[in-house]
Parts: structure tokens; C-alpha cells; sequence
């Protein structure tokens, strides 16, 4: 998917704040498998005029396992942080519960703002070196200390 980033087609440029981070750091990856992954073929054990085998089609279940986000969550962590980003969408909006999407390329952005607020966080509050664990972002968010 290529999508323009030219600054002629944008405005009101505002750089992303600390609500950056409490949004990444809110975000919850989760391994899952899809429900329903396509469709198999199942005969029907009768024949058409031609006598050839009449199929019909049934969903099948996933098999492989998937990395991803919730797109409810992550609303919701936009949402607690103060955000309104389009991150996500309604796949149909006359649906009473419409599926919800992701434009997981949006949220690059965010995760850069978030690295980019970490080092100076953790210089602040006495930390020593920057190292990408769990433990380094406790200085940013106690609730992710161990």
C-alpha cells in the first residue's frame, strides 16, 4: 500500500505529546487464531445433470496462530490517553456492533514519538543507560514495573 506523506497534502501540523507514550505503553499485543480462515469444499455425495460431484462450501476454522492487537483495546487505549487518531474504524456503520479495523501503519508514529520521549525520560528521572527492557520503561509508567 503506498499512501502520500506529502507535507502540500496536510495541515495542522502538531507533534505528538507525552499522550503518545501512555498510548503505546497501553497497548496490549495478543496471540490469537482467526475464527473463520476462508473455506473448504465438502461433497455433497449428490451429482448435477453432467454427473459431476456438487460441492458446497463451509468455513474453516483457523489453524495458525497470529500476532496482532485488539482493535476494541486499542480504541480504547486512544481513547484513555486523550487521543483522537484514525487508527480505527468502523467496518460497517448500520451494524448495531460493527467490526472494528486497524491501520496499523498509523500507528508507526506513535511508537516513534514513544521511543523518541523514552531516553530523555529515563535521563530525568536518574537512570543510567538507555536499554530496551521491561524494566527501563518502569521510569516512564510504574505500572510497568516488576
Amino acid at each position: 500500500m503506498i499512501s502520500t506523506s506529502d507535507v502540500h497534502e496536510k495541515n495542522g501540523f502538531v507533534p505528538l505529546d507525552d499522550r503518545a507514550t501512555a498510548f503505546v505503553l497501553a497497548l496490549e499485543p495478543i496471540v490469537y487464531r482467526w475464527k473463520t480462515s476462508g473455506t473448504q469444499r465438502i461433497d455433497t455425495g449428490e451429482t448435477d445433470w453432467n454427473g459431476m460431484p456438487i460441492y458446497r462450501r463451509e468455513p474453516k476454522a483457523g489453524r495458525r496462530s497470529h500476532a496482532g492487537f485488539s482493535a476494541q483495546q486499542v480504541r480504547a487505549a486512544l481513547q484513555d490517553a486523550g487521543l483522537d487518531l484514525a487508527l480505527w474504524g468502523l467496518a460497517d456503520s448500520e451494524n448495531p456492533d460493527p467490526p472494528l479495523w486497524l491501520r496499523l501503519d498509523l500507528l508507526l508514529a506513535q511508537v516513534v514519538a514513544c521511543m523518541q520521549h523514552a531516553p530523555a525520560r529515563i535521563n530525568r528521572s536518574g537512570g543510567g543507560a538507555f536499554l530496551m527492557t521491561p524494566d527501563a520503561f518502569s521510569a516512564i509508567d510504574p505500572r510497568r514495573a516488576r
